[in-house]
């Protein structure tokens, strides 16, 4: 299955990266694909793109509306808007 992971970034120290990268492992050891934005900042600054939240989100809607089969919600997710307007997205589009 291709799992976006969504949880709470802003305010953690390392923006929550490893326990992303811990989640991320847990859920492909288990055989899925996963898209884990803590990843995935690292490729959008890569490219050149400005870092800003509006561009880390156009990267990580666009796959939730793409490739996305289902999204998996980590700890504290409630607390973050960013993982709250992702929830409501894959809910609108029936993905989870």
């Amino acid at each position: 299955m291709r799992i976006y992971l969504s949880g709470p970034m802003r305010g953690i120290p390392d923006d929550n990266h490893p326990a992303f990268r811990e989640f991320a492992a847990k859920l492909r050891a288990e055989g899925h694909q996963v898209y884990c934005p803590a990843e995935a900042d690292a490729a959008v600054i890569a490219l050149g793109e400005a870092p800003t939240m509006r561009t880390f989100l156009l990267h990580d809607t666009q796959w939730i509306c793409r490739e996305a089969e289902g999204i998996a919600m980590m700890p504290g997710w409630e607390n973050s808007k960013g993982a709250r307007a992702e929830h409501a997205l894959a809910v609108a589009i029936e993905e989870i």
